[in-house]
């Protein structure tokens, strides 16, 4: 009979342990964050210059009175270090003064280009300073997430008392390529 005891507990302790629940506990981890393009918000200047007598365009060159300033905005930069700004294309280029851009206005002040370049440290439009030659690249610092580019447009006088009435205008784009 003793034998049979020992089984009988030894049955019921195996049963135990089969029904015995375990207890557990669920959770979850959240994880989340964003991954930007690396890229920039560039914003769109408008320059318009106010009307000037063709009579006062004579000198071959820059016209220095006719300076407009105007920024090139970057704002929103994440996980971008520089970039490369092309503004336009070879295409834009004036036929005669490949550094300036082609006047585009549908009636256009003839030998009058326009000349894009960045200022000068002193916020000024200097006579020979970082031109944007039509469709060649510029390599720029990008050291915070927002920051302006200082820039300048002038006429430029392609010839040399030869600028007659008409209009000044073109759409340059600008491509820029994230470093």
């Amino acid at each position: 009979m003793k034998i049979k005891i020992t089984s009988g507990i030894a049955m019921a302790v195996l049963l135990q342990m089969l029904f015995v629940r375990t207890t557990r506990a669920d959770s979850q981890v959240s994880i989340s964050g964003k991954v930007s393009p690396g890229t920039c918000e560039v914003t769109r200047p408008i320059v318009t210059w106010d009307p000037m007598s063709a009579a006062d365009i004579r000198a071959h060159g820059r016209l220095s009175r006719s300076t407009k300033f105007f920024d090139l905005g970057f704002s929103g930069c994440v996980g971008v270090s520089s970039a490369s700004i092309t503004f336009g294309s070879v295409s834009d280029r004036d036929p005669i003064e490949t550094d300036t851009f082609r006047n585009t206005a549908g009636t256009p002040a003839p030998h009058l280009s326009i000349w894009i370049q960045r200022t000068d440290t002193s916020g000024n439009c200097p006579a020979h300073y970082s031109t944007f030659v039509p469709g060649s690249p510029f390599t720029w610092g990008i050291g915070s997430a927002d920051q302006v580019m200082k820039l300048c447009a002038t006429y430029w006088n392609t010839g040399s008392n030869n600028v007659t009435a008409g209009d000044v205008s073109a759409t340059i784009a600008v491509s820029v390529a994230y470093h």
